[in-house]
């Protein structure tokens, strides 16, 4: 894939879709459409998330806010990004989609 991004002269994700296009069977238009798709189900997970959750069967309540809420009050050991990124790991992970 190197090489042919080479030869080619692809950019990264010109290379990715070429890639997607070659392993999913489908029009490397159809990749590029797609990934419209899941950027908007991602942010939308972030977002219920984050807003809180509640699923009869589950064992822990929703908690990707209360991470969130210590972390802009400054209450988190400060890690940059890495605690945005725990809280919309949480947060995906308590949505169900």
């Amino acid at each position: 894939m190197i090489e042919m991004s080479k030869k080619k002269d692809l950019k990264l994700w010109e290379l990715a879709t070429l890639y997607e296009s070659l392993r999913g069977n489908m029009s490397e238009r159809n990749v590029y459409e797609k990934k419209y798709e899941i950027i908007d189900i991602m942010q939308n997970a972030i977002k219920n998330g984050i807003n809180g959750t509640e699923y009869k069967n589950r064992i822990l309540g929703s908690q990707a806010w209360m991470v969130k809420e210590a972390n802009d009050n400054d209450k988190l050991i400060p890690t940059n990004i890495l605690n945005n990124v725990v809280t919309y790991k949480m947060a995906v992970m308590e949505v169900k989609v």
